[in-house]
């Protein structure tokens, strides 16, 4: 019984370590091709952030593709790219809060408001989107020039 519980736990710690997101035993192949992937995504990710852009996974080509985040670009309608807030390497498709399609709203402390709305905001800044999609208050370069002028 104790080689049996021995030989139980060395598994689970195998397992673990080799995938602890999925939970399972990955073989050389699978390595080798997870290798390969990653090493795509990496050149990818050179290649889409020279023009400030983001790569996403193509399904039907099989391939990624360069896609600026904070737009609908590879979404679904009322969806945009934003990057992902667990792995900021990654962007994600999601729900643009705010339900609107043209997206010039977004959610900033809670309420949906106009993106470049500065009503909210201490003065010389609007409100813009981050990365991850949410609405921040922004100091406008624009804005604080006519200030000191």
């Amino acid at each position: 019984m104790a080689i049996l519980n021995n030989l139980i736990i060395l598994c689970s710690i195998v397992v673990l370590v080799i995938d602890a997101r999925e939970a399972r035993i990955l073989f050389p192949d699978e390595i080798e091709q997870m290798q390969n992937e990653h090493k795509n995504y990496q050149s990818w990710l050179t290649i889409c952030n020279e023009n400030e852009e983001m790569p996403y996974y193509n399904e039907t080509m099989k391939d990624y593709q360069c896609y600026p985040i904070l737009e609908q670009g590879p979404c679904k309608p009322n969806h945009w790219l934003i990057l992902n807030e667990n792995n900021p390497i990654f962007a994600k498709c999601v729900k643009q809060t705010c339900d609107d399609t043209t997206f010039g709203q977004v959610l900033f402390e809670g309420t949906c408001k106009n993106i470049k709305d500065q009503s909210a905001c201490p003065p010389n800044q609007e409100i813009l989107p981050d990365p991850f999609g949410m609405g921040r208050s922004i100091i406008n370069n624009y804005l604080l020039a006519s200030y000191f002028k």
